[in-house]
């Protein structure tokens, strides 16, 4: 029989509520799904970044999902400041608090010295952990370079130190951003993946998009700060559709749709499959930026399974996985070279099935995981 370690699984900044919200489709949500059907994994504990007292009372524990199999104890600390603190040494004064109240869950829960895997790296870094087994950081962002949370940027620079300091487990979704953390412990890379079952058959696409005019040029994913107007601009004048699903905020939505995008906000992770499915080419239009060289665009994974070849600016981890796939079309960041590449990858078309199920097959979250299960239970 396999040995089982128990487990404290946390989240970073969002919430257990916020990951169902997103279908578990981000790594968090992947990660926790890994988790709970694992057979290495006994006891686990799901743990919520903390919220202010007020709030969490007035928002009550989400239903535990089906698809995550038997229920398992859910944590949700809180804090009795309304604002997160950012000074460095109030946050470490702040982890200490937290650690304190994760503790005293653990012992409620019957966990004995379990392993912690956290998506926070200020939990990872200065958490004593004295009482647990080894503790693993998964970084799935930069967070030193995330815009909205440069307040605390000079605790996350603190907070690789200290993860260099402890030699503590790192795993990151790309090679630039393990390197920007240059953990000295126990390490892997971890790239994103898929869900098997989303993209082998999704559905036929609303009614509103058969529609459009060809090709249909499709990104998915919020539509910030990450992503470069200019490019959307310009391959919105040239022949066919440029398709943008996923969240937008007014301001930025309204110069989109003047330069001729269309936007759409799926209504869930099936009715987006099927979009990306029906759709001609996938999109990658991001600003070239400390953030998003250190990315792993889930996006990329997802175009491929649905069998189309991707068009992005040139960034350091998909020029890693345009070298062995040639339906990855790099481009520079200027509007005219972005445009010709989205006109090449329209033509080239899109896998056969065959091919398409062997991606889906090779890109699984179950695969990735198994590497990532090895260093965060060790």
């Amino acid at each position: 029989m396999t040995e089982q370690a128990d487990v404290v699984f946390t989240f970073s900044t969002e919430t257990f509520a916020d990951a169902i919200a997103r279908s578990l489709s981000r790594p968090p949500g992947r990660m926790l799904q890994t988790l709970c059907s694992s057979p290495r994994v006994g006891n686990l504990l799901v743990v919520d970044a903390p919220r202010w007292l007020p709030a969490r009372l007035r928002r009550p524990a989400p239903a535990w999902p089906s698809e995550l199999g038997s229920p398992r104890p859910h944590f949700r600390p809180t804090r009795l400041a309304r604002r997160e603190p950012h000074r460095v040494d109030m946050v470490r004064a702040s982890i200490r608090g937290r650690e304190n109240q994760l503790q005293r869950a653990v012992h409620k829960h019957g966990l004995d010295r379990p392993v912690i895997i956290t998506f926070d790296p200020l939990l990872a870094a200065f958490g004593r952990f004295d009482w647990a087994g080894p503790v693993t950081f998964y970084g799935r962002d930069d967070w030193s370079r995330f815009p909205p949370r440069e307040p605390w940027w000079p605790a996350y620079e603190a907070a690789y130190e200290a993860l260099r300091d402890t030699s503590r487990g790192v795993l990151a979704v790309s090679s630039p951003l393990l390197a920007r953390i240059a953990p000295t412990g126990p390490a892997a890379v971890i790239t994103n993946g898929i869900d098997p079952q989303e993209w082998r058959r999704p559905a036929p696409p609303p009614e509103w998009f058969q529609k459009l005019a060809r090709p249909v040029h499709t990104y998915v994913g919020t539509i910030d700060e990450r992503v470069d107007e200019t490019l959307i601009d310009g391959l919105a004048r040239a022949e066919g559709t440029v398709l943008l699903v996923g969240p937008i905020e007014h301001e930025r939505r309204s110069r989109l749709e003047k330069a001729g995008a269309v936007l759409y906000r799926a209504a869930d992770r099936a009715e987006l499959a099927a979009i990306v499915h029906a759709s001609d080419t996938g999109l990658i239009p991001h600003r070239t930026t400390e953030l998003t060289t250190a990315m792993s665009p889930l996006k990329l994974y997802e175009y491929r399974a649905a069998g189309l070849p991707v068009v992005s600016v040139d960034l350091p981890p998909i020029a890693l996985e345009a070298a062995d796939d040639n339906a990855i079309f790099l481009a520079a960041s200027r509007a005219d070279d972005f445009s010709r590449a989205a006109a090449e990858a329209a033509r080239r078309g899109r896998d056969s099935d065959e091919a398409r199920n062997r991606y889906i097959k090779a890109t699984s979250w179950a695969g990735r995981h198994e590497a990532a299960l090895e260093i965060a239970l060790r």
